[in-house]
């Protein structure tokens, strides 16, 4: 091998496995495993591989070999795996959730403070950022630290903490530094993970692969290679790059696939790092090859989770934009069905192409309501699994479409073609007139609902009929509606009201916990029990509004004895995109108003945001509240509206108003009404 190929230098990876086939006339180097060459500067750089215990190269690579921790990116794994967390921006609130949909932590801009420190050497990474504050008696993890890309010779550091005093301590601890610089920086809250907002995670990545000399070349020999590092080295090269803009959440190397251009993709914890880590890297060189470009684009994405028979049914209507979607370069996905659902995911380079057409899907997917005069169409009977849901599962099949049942807000959706919306309408519109059916209501307390799980309502199925019963998880409280005559309902009230009848035996696991019907579509949960999709839904929509100081959904399985809460992941597997939301939504609403000395909505009607009650101990110039939304001022103590004035002051000025209206109406004669108290408390005698 000549000594000057430059090829010779790049070990042969199939020399390394003994199984390389080339012999002398391989261009890659056969060292022994005893010799070694001085290490480039990528020496300073984890190989992954060999961290994965997976490095064929030994002495050979050019990564450094040592078991030290580093950021490691997510797995490969697909990106239809559920997240493990659940993070919404609700009211101005970072709300995170737990298992069973419980809200587990509530979090305000002003709950945190950041600093930037500098200047600081161009090489600095986070953990020597963390050590410099560990030394002025700050403690602070590597994740609450990012590094803005360096200017020039040096380079700032962000940490941002949750800790609403941290910025003040800081820059009083290094306001003597004469060798750093501390400044306040404005706070923004960590990120939503909402189905329905446009993320920027994702960073898509891509370089020219090699290409052969032309024999006219002159400056090397033809047939060398445009650059010589090989496939593995580059990916991890190129992932190095990336980790120094901030920690991965997921890292797919390229692959030798057909095409003038290898294509990597990555996805950032944090939309920040990713758009860092465009803007650092696009249209710079290559590590291991100088005269080759580096392409980074930054990849707006917006995911949403369908039913699959909703899918079915609209799928021609989505269908018609997919070609005015790829002339805005917009990739449209929908991955094949999981657990009942699909994963439809829209991509691209503008972030309002991508918003405006997950819109349009939102739009599809919601449906038409079917109402007549600006009226639901809507009967009892269609909330149970009776006669009379029957004839509407007819009514789909005749059509070809999908009717959607809204059992808490008494609706019906159709989706489907346009052009059958009408005939279903007039179709159900019937179908309300023709029911005679009286449906019963049976509210059920305590003990009737423990008495129904225990097999009570198994035996008013036995003895009037499955198809007239109906167990309502959604109401509060917890209801049993009976459709039929008098007589039915009567049986099932004394059934149920006094733990009469014997309980038929337990139904196969595959029952549903709640109806205890054979389940459609199941729904298996780790616990083991089993539910109809429908039935799942509700339960999970009406666990947030249940007894008890930390409502939460649990598993009523094994008659209501189980009460495990679902983990989140299982709710995020079985849920709709749509019904997560709402269950989110409605349990944070369920804690507000269980809470109201720790939470309170700014008191402007129909002002959504929300503000963190103050203990009378704060200081008066921390207790005022702007609302970021309508800009009235709020105490949040006393949770008056006014501005620039105490809450004591505010009394004070209360009291003496209430005199001077006591002076005014003995001077005037106004007597208190006995009776009815009229605006003032007084009432006016102008006989």
């Amino acid at each position: 091998m000549a000594p000057n190929d430059k090829r010779s230098r790049v070990p042969c990876r199939f020399f390394a496995q003994g199984r390389c086939r080339n012999g002398p006339t391989c261009p890659f180097s056969h060292m022994a495993g005893g010799q070694k060459e001085t290490r480039g500067p990528t020496s300073a750089v984890p190989c992954r591989f060999f961290l994965r215990g997976a490095c064929l190269k030994g002495d050979a690579c050019p990564f450094l070999h040592d078991d030290i921790a580093v950021p490691a990116a997510a797995s490969t794994a697909g990106e239809e795996d559920p997240r493990p967390d659940i993070h919404r921006d609700i009211g101005g609130a970072l709300v995170t959730f737990g298992d069973g949909a419980v809200v587990a932590k509530v979090s305000f801009a002003c709950d945190f403070s950041a600093v930037r420190v500098k200047p600081l050497p161009r090489d600095t990474d986070a953990a020597s950022v963390v050590d410099l504050l560990a030394e002025l008696g700050f403690d602070v993890s590597t994740d609450c630290v990012r590094i803005p890309p360096p200017v020039n010779d040096c380079c700032c550091a962000d940490i941002r903490v949750q800790d609403a005093q941290f910025a003040r301590r800081l820059c009083a601890a290094m306001a003597h530094d004469d060798g750093h610089d501390a400044v306040p920086i404005p706070v923004s809250l960590p990120q939503s993970t909402s189905a329905h907002r446009v993320d920027a995670k994702k960073v898509h990545c891509s370089w020219h692969k090699p290409t052969t000399a032309p024999p006219s070349a002159e400056a090397f020999d033809p047939g060398d290679l445009s650059y010589d590092a090989d496939l593995p080295l580059a990916n991890t090269l190129i992932e190095s790059l990336l980790l120094q803009a901030g920690p991965l959440e997921r890292w797919e190397g390229a692959s030798d696939r057909p095409g003038k251009r290898f294509k990597a993709k990555a996805r950032f914890v944090d939309e920040a790092d990713a758009r860092q880590a465009v803007n650092s890297l696009n249209n710079t060189p290559l590590p291991f090859n100088k005269n080759g470009r580096l392409t980074a684009q930054l990849v707006h994405s917006a995911r949403l989770k369908v039913s699959a028979l909703v899918f079915d049914a609209v799928e021609h209507d989505i269908a018609a934009h997919e070609q005015a979607w790829r002339g805005q370069h917009l990739l449209y996905t929908a991955y094949p069905p999981v657990h009942g659902f699909r994963v439809l995911r829209i991509e691209g380079g503008v972030s309002g192409d991508v918003a405006a057409a997950a819109a349009t899907l939102h739009k599809i997917l919601g449906g038409e309501l079917l109402a007549v005069g600006g009226e639901a169409i809507w009967t009892d009977s269609f909330a149970g699994n009776g006669p009379a849901y029957r004839k509407i599962k007819e009514v789909e099949r005749r059509l070809g479409i999908v009717i959607v049942r809204d059992k808490r807000k008494r609706q019906l959706r159709v989706l489907g073609a346009p052009s059958r919306h009408d005939e279903a309408r007039r179709a159900l519109t019937e179908l309300v007139k023709q029911d005679s059916s009286s449906v019963f209501v049976i509210e059920l307390n305590v003990g009737m609902l423990a008495w129904a799980f225990d097999g009570g309502f198994r035996a008013v199925a036995a003895a009037i009929g499955s198809e007239k019963v109906t167990l309502d998880m959604v109401s509060s409280p917890r209801r049993v509606l009976v459709t039929g005559s008098e007589a039915s309902f009567h049986t099932a009230r004394d059934i149920l009201s006094g733990g009469q009848g014997a309980p038929p035996e337990a139904g196969s696991s595959t029952d549903c916990a709640i109806c205890w019907t054979e389940a459609e579509s199941p729904v298996r949960t780790a616990c083991g029990h089993t539910y109809c999709s429908g039935c799942f839904e509700d339960l999970c929509l009406a666990g947030t509004w249940t007894d008890g100081p930390v409502p939460s959904v649990l598993c009523q399985g094994d008659g209501g004895r189980c009460g495990q809460p679902l983990p989140l992941a299982e709710l995020q597997e079985h849920l709709s995109s749509a019904a997560l939301e709402d269950l989110v939504e409605a349990s944070f609403a369920a804690y507000v108003a269980r809470h109201p000395d720790e939470l309170r909505y700014c008191p402007t009607p129909d002002c959504g945001q929300l503000y963190r009650v103050a203990k009378p101990s704060t200081p008066n110039d921390s207790r005022l509240f702007t609302c970021p939304a309508c800009l009235v001022a709020t105490c949040t103590c006393c949770h008056g509206s006014y501005d620039g004035l105490t809450c004591a002051e505010t009394r004070d000025l209360d009291d003496r108003g209430q005199e001077a209206l006591q002076e005014a109406k003995l001077k005037l004669g106004i007597k208190d009404c006995p009776r009815r108290t009229f605006a003032g408390g007084i009432q006016f005698n102008l006989a």
